[in-house]
């Protein structure tokens, strides 16, 4: 956040009293000329039922942090840079609690190199550098195979893709036993498996299995509903 959204947001929480940002010191009289090491910006400010409060930023701070010679806005506009540094010490340090965590301006990070300037001329984070590509690098892509198990937990199979192994798992799935919890064994022995399949086209994959999971199990609640039902009837007759 820039130094003039540090102050809107004081501002906004209603807490300060006033602020006063003065230039103290000689200023050059032409550009060819560098300002003396004792001119400053200063900030006073008076948050509501505190007592004032001062900060100051000067020629000297600016050298002393190797900011003064540095290009951009420090060379162009060297006493509104002062004046944001003034104000965004002495603002942090007295609305810690309004600014929540702001713990730098948007100038500070420019000045300290963490936000750079993009081509389009916004400023974004500086990333951390990509390391060099060895000369002797390929690049390869090594998938572990996707393993197969019964309603046992014992393999039935790897498969090199998830296509093959969906439809390994689906076919096998028409086999399994409805008897003691078999049909559940059988998913829990491939959960971990199924949850691999994570990408877009592969989400499709499992829910294709999903589909034919529910399917078998509706078949073999019908089944059971049958089987009592007749059971009854035999009872009545």
């Amino acid at each position: 956040m820039y130094g003039d959204g540090l102050l809107s947001v004081v501002k906004n929480s209603g807490q300060l009293e006033y602020i006063k940002e003065t230039l103290e010191g000689d200023e050059p009289e032409n550009s060819n000329v560098d300002f003396r090491d004792d001119f400053k910006a200063v900030c006073l400010v008076k948050r509501e039922g505190n007592d004032e409060v001062r900060a100051e930023f000067s020629v000297s701070d600016a050298k002393r942090a190797e900011l003064w010679t540095k290009a951009g806005s420090w060379k162009t506009h060297p006493k509104r840079m002062l004046k944001y540094r003034a104000r965004a010490f002495v603002l942090r340090d007295e609305f810690p609690d309004i600014l929540l965590g702001m713990q730098h301006s948007a100038e500070e990070l420019i000045d300290g190199g963490d936000l750079i300037q993009n081509d389009d001329g916004s400023y974004g984070p500086h990333g951390p550098e990509e390391p060099p590509i060895r000369e002797d690098y390929q690049e390869t892509t090594t998938v572990e195979p996707f393993i197969l198990n019964d309603e046992f937990g014992n393999e039935q199979g790897q498969f090199e893709t998830p296509e093959s192994f969906i439809d390994a798992a689906i076919g096998y799935l028409a086999s399994v036993s409805t008897a003691n919890g078999a049909l559940q064994a059988y998913h829990e022995h491939n959960e971990d498996e199924l949850e691999r399949l994570g990408s877009t086209r592969e989400s499709t994959l499992r829910q294709d299995f999903n589909n034919a999971w529910n399917d078998r199990k509706a078949a073999v609640a019908k089944e059971q509903q049958e089987t009592d039902a007749e059971t009854t009837n035999d009872l009545i007759a």
